[in-house]
């Protein structure tokens, strides 16, 4: 028997109202997607955390794009939009919002690699402009849609916006511009990559060999060259490959909830089922798949094992013990 509120929820199928249970099945398999990337991203945290990877500012940056997620992936949570509704307009800005926080921190880490890999250049002492930018500039498109009202409203199985040309402006141009840029920008990361890996030079030696060491002592040179071959491997695994997958796993996420956006912008009378089944499933697991990314490096799986972990906790829950008995020493005194 369907509960009144069951009842309430398939009436309030927008996207597809002579079939409620198109909507019921979007809504599920976007709420198990978005749950499993709320847990992963905390999870995510808690080892960064954990085992102090944020002291390194390439695990920094993986903090700054999981907590983003994690904003992201909450909003999913929502039930089906309804028409004229105060949460629906704050799921429309809070989804634009955080959709392009995502997306600045994942061209953020592409900037990142592009001048580590390409200029040989630390960007680590901008890291409060990355900050600055990645988390206050989404404000401009999502707060933008407010200044008319209606366009923030259903759009599809979820509210956004519903306006084309305001869809346009705030979203679809911009962001296909950025991830153009990001696409170009990883093409030339990877052949540098590729190039220095040939050479046996790594980030920041200046490229291949050249005639410059013509007059060194042949023993010398291969000693020199095989000291700055194992300085780049070790540099590229510390700094390079824990991001290098980020940009790439996102591009390939990103396509089929953009192809949903693009199919619904220019048909929004004939919504595609399968394509929002798909994006049902792709736009909310960005979390999870970046946690499994995470744990697939080979430092983090060395390092944080199921035996470290509990010697953490236990350590610092001995630390926090001693602290407290020196509180109360001090204050007896």
């Amino acid at each position: 028997m369907i509960s009144n509120n069951e009842t309430q929820e398939r009436e309030e199928c927008l996207l597809f109202p002579s079939e409620p249970d198109k909507c019921d099945a979007i809504i599920f398999i976007k709420r198990i997607n978005a749950s499993l990337s709320v847990i992963s991203s905390l999870l995510l945290l808690f080892i960064i955390y954990i085992f102090k990877f944020y002291q390194k500012f390439s695990y920094r940056l993986i903090i700054y794009l999981t907590v983003a997620i994690f904003l992201d992936s909450g909003i999913y949570l929502l039930g089906h939009p309804q028409e004229n509704s105060p949460i629906c307009i704050l799921e429309a800005f809070w989804l634009t919002y955080s959709d392009w926080n995502v997306l600045l921190w994942v061209a953020s880490i592409t900037v990142y690699l592009f001048f580590y890999t390409v200029k040989s250049t630390i960007t680590d002492r901008f890291e409060l402009l990355y900050v600055a930018v990645c988390f206050i500039a989404p404000l401009l498109p999502a707060l933008l849609p407010l200044a008319k009202s209606g366009t923030y409203g259903p759009a599809g199985a979820w509210c956004w916006v519903t306006d084309t040309a305001w869809r346009m402006a705030v979203w679809f141009v911009p962001a296909i511009a950025l991830l153009l840029g990001m696409l170009a920008a990883y093409a030339i990361i990877l052949v540098r990559l590729r190039r220095d890996s040939l050479d046996g030079v790594g980030v920041g030696g200046g490229g291949g060999g050249g005639g410059g060491g013509a007059g060194w002592d042949a023993g010398g040179v291969d000693g020199a060259s095989s000291d700055l071959a194992a300085s780049a491997a070790s540099v590229h695994r510390e700094q390079v490959y824990p991001l290098l997958a980020y940009p790439c796993v996102f591009l390939a996420l990103e396509m089929l909830p953009l192809a949903n956006r693009i199919s619904n912008a220019v048909n929004p009378d004939q919504p595609s089922f399968p394509l929002f089944i798909l994006s049902a499933v792709s736009a909310p697991i960005i979390g999870t798949v970046n946690f499994f990314l995470f744990y697939l490096n080979p430092v983090v799986r060395k390092k944080a094992t199921l035996a470290a972990l509990m010697m953490r906790l236990r350590a610092n829950r001995q630390e926090g013990s001693v602290i407290r008995e020196y509180h109360q020493d001090t204050n007896g005194a």
